[in-house]
């Protein structure tokens, strides 16, 4: 088996030097390219290793330390080619580097790209678009950042057919309030009690909600009034935020009529925003973009004689596909202006939808879908087949916590997630196989490969050089 090692000019991409076997290369290690263990969406970065004699080269631009980027990063990147086919691109992380004086060698360790994202993963931006941010822009932002950080200039593409993955629910319940707690404060008081609620599709291209309760009190000389009103919006389908929180409870000292005018006009200022915007009012159920939203109020919800009889808790419930197509990250919507951690946001994307990066043997990063298999089969001969074992999978679902980045109250998210996750994969079986000859098979991650007329995607995969094989982990589609 031939190898090279190219090193690689990272604004022009020319080589500036070049190491084969005669040259010393030696023990070069190459780390099976597979998803991450402990987070299932991701993917982890590709490792190389390798050794080599100390030469003028590497001594004037490697030890030295002269020629680095910010994070240990070289300014050179370095090429691995098998028998003239290119096999990996990827840094040199300096921070690995050795020299060992006594046998005059150096030990390397290189990463792909991947290992870029997550060495400047402190990268922040404001997320402010009204209509959110798909899984795209997410993944383009990060490289962006990490182009600006690092000074290097990263290729990078995702699949125009990508899809947003659909988990549908219905009547789910997405915001619970103690209600009967809630009603109780306005019980023991005479006048009408009146209550509304209804939603309506806001400037941010989200849904709200909206509840208003209202009662007023004449009591002897004086005059009171209680006003409880909220506003919620959904961001990400079925995250709610309260925007709004009117809890007014006011009370004239004596009934005079200057201190009652203004009591009312105080209320009336207050309110004129839930009486002017009649559109909202007694919507329900409220459809937006395919998603129902529903909120019911029965006569047993309205205190007559006591309030024993009141629902206890009501909830705004929500049917369709709970995944957003468009995602709000934590920050500017609620606060007017806070940045927010770009690699968090990039990695909700990714387990929202079933996706991971890949960085391709040229070093393009490429954003996939792994439920995705409208690419070319590659038929394996049985007779190629050297060993082939088959179990369940046995995976535990990734850290949730991973959805904390997004806008809103996330409980209901995550738990449709996490459900979602446990259930795919329940159903996984996965097979670890060593597959003959290197030059008849051309396979990499994701490939969706067929043995004895059954068909797998690639999920880990080593190649071995020595022994002219792959040795794969794939799960059966």
């Amino acid at each position: 088996m031939i190898y090279r090692i190219d090193f690689i000019d990272n604004t022009n991409f020319t080589v500036q030097h070049s190491l084969s076997l005669a040259d010393g290369l030696d023990k070069i290690k190459i780390n099976a390219d597979k998803i991450a263990g402990t987070s299932y969406f991701a993917k982890e970065p590709r490792r190389i290793e390798f050794e080599c004699f100390k030469d003028t080269w590497i001594e004037e631009y490697i030890l030295s330390g002269d020629y680095e980027l910010d994070r240990y990063v070289s300014q050179f990147f370095i090429r691995l080619y098998e028998n003239d086919i290119l096999v990996f691109h990827g840094i040199i992380d300096t921070s690995f580097v050795s020299y060992n004086a006594k046998t005059e060698v150096v030990s390397f360790t290189c990463y792909d790209y991947l290992k870029l994202l997550s060495k400047f993963s402190e990268a922040r931006m404001m997320f402010a678009l009204l209509q959110g941010y798909h899984p795209g822009y997410c993944f383009g932002y990060m490289v962006q950042q990490t182009e600006y950080l690092s000074g290097l200039n990263l290729d990078h593409i995702w699949n125009a057919g990508w899809s947003p993955l659909v988990i549908d629910k219905t009547d789910l319940e997405i915001l619970k309030f103690e209600w009967r707690q809630l009603i109780y404060r306005f019980i023991n008081w005479n006048g009408d009690l009146i209550i509304q609620s209804g939603f309506r599709t806001n400037n941010f291209y989200t849904p709200e909600f909206r509840i208003i309760i209202f009662r007023e009190h004449h009591e002897w000389s004086s005059y009171q009034c209680k006003v409880y009103a909220r506003t919620y919006r959904f961001y990400n389908h079925i995250c709610w935020h309260q925007i709004t929180d009117m809890n007014v409870d006011t009370r004239t000292s004596v009934y005079q009529e200057d201190e009652y005018n203004e009591m009312v006009a105080e209320r009336e200022d207050l309110l004129a925003d839930y009486y002017s915007n009649n559109d909202w009012l007694e919507q329900n159920p409220f459809n937006f973009e395919g998603r129902n939203y529903s909120f019911t109020l029965n006569p047993e919800d309205y205190p007559t004689s006591g309030i024993q009889n009141v629902t206890l808790r009501k909830a705004v419930q929500y049917t369709g596909n709970v995944i957003p197509y468009n995602m709000y990250p934590k920050g500017f919507y609620e606060l007017g202006g806070e940045d927010t951690e770009i690699f968090s946001v990039l990695k909700a994307a990714l387990m929202l939808h079933n996706l991971t990066l890949i960085s391709e043997p040229n070093g393009t990063i490429k954003l996939a879908n792994k439920d995705e298999i409208s690419n070319e089969i590659v038929t394996i001969d049985p007779a190629d087949v050297v060993d082939f074992k088959k179990k369940r999978l046995n995976r535990p679902s990734p850290e949730v916590s991973t959805l904390d980045c997004l806008l809103g109250d996330t409980n209901a998210i995550k738990e449709v997630v996490k459900e979602y996750y446990a259930d795919f994969l329940s159903q996984i079986w996965e097979i670890t196989a060593i597959i003959d000859n290197l030059s008849k098979y051309s396979l990499s991650l994701f490939n969706q490969i067929q043995i004895n007329g059954i068909l797998y995607r690639i999920t880990e995969i080593q190649r071995d050089a020595k022994a002219d094989e792959y040795k794969i982990k794939a799960w059966e589609l």
